[in-house]
C-alpha cells in the first residue's frame, strides 16, 4: 500500500513540476534498480538450496525454522506479514491445518481454503514433530515460530551454501551462486511458479 501512495505521489509531482520519467526511490534504492538486479530462481536451484540447508552441519532448530520459512515462501499464497505476524500478532501455527483428505492447507484472506504443496507437508510435518507435536492432531493456538527465522542463523547459513554452490560439480549450482546471495523471503516467493 505504501508503494502505492509513493508512486501516486511522484507522479503527481512529476506532472506539476513539469519532470516526467521520475523514478520513486524507496530506503536509497531505485525500483527499477532492483527489479533489475532481481534473477529468478529455477525449481532446480530452489530444491537443491533447500536440500542442501537441510544437510548443514547445524543444530536441528534453526534449521527447521528456516527451512519451514523458506516453504511458506515458495509455496503458501499469504503475505510474509499475516503469515509471520508481528511482536503484538504473531502468526501462529493453527492456520494451517489439513482438510479430510490429509492435505494441509491454508485459509486465504476472504475465507478462501487452499492446499499446500506435497514438499511442504513433508517440511512442515518435519517441522511440527521436532516441536513434539502431532501432525495428525489440530494444531494449538501458539507462535509459529518462536524466534525470528531472518536472524543471524539465516543469514550465516546462506553464506555457508553460497560457498558450496560455488564449488559445486553442477555448472548451474555455480552460476546460481549469484542469486544465492541474496536470497530472501521474497526472492523465493518471486521464483516460485504458484
Amino acid at each position: 500500500m505504501a508503494q502505492v501512495v509513493i508512486n501516486r505521489f511522484i507522479d503527481f509531482y512529476g506532472r506539476e513540476v513539469g519532470k516526467t520519467g521520475l523514478r520513486p526511490v524507496i530506503k536509497g534504492f531505485c525500483t527499477q534498480q532492483a527489479a533489475k538486479n532481481f534473477h529468478k530462481l529455477t525449481e532446480y536451484e530452489m530444491d537443491w538450496y533447500m536440500a542442501s540447508l537441510r544437510a548443514l552441519p547445524h543444530g536441528e532448530r534453526n534449521k527447521q525454522i528456516t527451512l519451514v520459512y523458506f516453504a511458506l515462501a515458495r509455496w503458501s499464497l499469504q503475505s510474509r506479514r499475516r503469515l509471520i505476524g508481528n511482536s503484538s500478532n504473531p502468526g501462529l501455527l493453527n492456520q494451517f491445518y489439513k482438510d479430510v483428505h490429509g492435505k494441509w492447507v491454508e485459509t486465504l484472506p476472504g475465507g478462501r481454503i487452499r492446499a499446500l504443496n506435497g514438499q511442504f507437508k513433508l517440511i512442515f510435518e518435519s517441522y511440527l514433530k521436532h516441536l513434539e507435536l502431532d501432525p495428525d492432531q489440530p494444531l494449538p493456538l501458539a507462535k509459529l515460530f518462536d524466534t525470528s527465522p531472518e536472524g543471524k542463523f539465516a543469514r550465516k547459513c546462506r553464506d555457508q551454501l553460497v560457498e558450496l554452490a560455488r564449488g559445486s560439480d553442477e555448472p548451474q549450482i555455480r552460476i546460481a551462486a549469484a542469486k544465492f546471495q541474496n536470497l530472501t523471503f521474497s526472492s523465493l516467493r518471486k521464483s516460485s511458479a504458484l
